[in-house]
């Protein structure tokens, strides 16, 4: 276990047939898939496979500080989805890197509007700034992902406005301190 918050453990994704089935569940609908930057949704369980083994080969990288971690619902023992802690990309738009740190999320649509993200991305920032101590965190979202974009506000997180600094598209930026943080609680 990562973290837990009052309906949800986060933890590593698994390589067991319950966590590759939901990670083809949620990653095969374009609805899910068109906000985060894939360009097509998966189309068999075995890309389930090939993600699951490149989000291992990333806790192993990170020493399992970072990850996309599943998000499970403690009631039910269902992977609402995705949340995840890490370094973004290098950037896209030629400008040197500074090891800047993103919080996101990808939730299956059968877990949307019951507040998990908000849940599972606070939990995140807990970690960021009371373990890892980062000094910020950002968030990115296409600007027409205004479920995103509230999450995001929940936060209270800060805009930033447009950028192309990461993923090599545009995208509304947020950034939090933990400044911040404790004044949103």
């Amino acid at each position: 276990m990562i973290f837990e918050t009052e309906r949800l453990i986060v933890r590593e994704w698994r390589d067991t047939p319950d966590d590759l089935d939901r990670v083809f569940e949620i990653y095969r609908h374009d609805e899910v898939t068109r906000w985060i930057g894939m360009e097509e949704p998966l189309k068999s369980p075995d890309e389930a496979r090939t993600v699951m083994t490149r989000w291992q080969a990333r806790y192993e990288k990170n020493e399992h500080k970072y990850g996309p971690w599943a998000m499970e619902i403690k009631a039910s023992g269902i992977v609402a989805g995705t949340v995840l802690l890490g370094p973004l990309p290098e950037p896209s738009d030629g400008s040197e890197g500074r090891g800047e740190i993103e919080v996101g999320w990808h939730l299956h649509p059968d877990s949307w509007g019951h507040g998990y993200a908000t849940e599972a991305a606070r939990g995140a920032l807990e970690l960021a700034f009371g373990r890892y101590e980062v000094p910020e965190v950002y968030a990115v979202a296409y600007p027409t992902n205004e479920r995103s974009i509230a999450v995001m506000q929940r936060l209270g997180m800060s805009p930033r406005g447009l950028t192309t600094r990461w993923y090599g598209r545009e995208a509304q930026c947020y950034v939090t301190l933990p400044r911040q943080r404790a004044a949103s609680n």
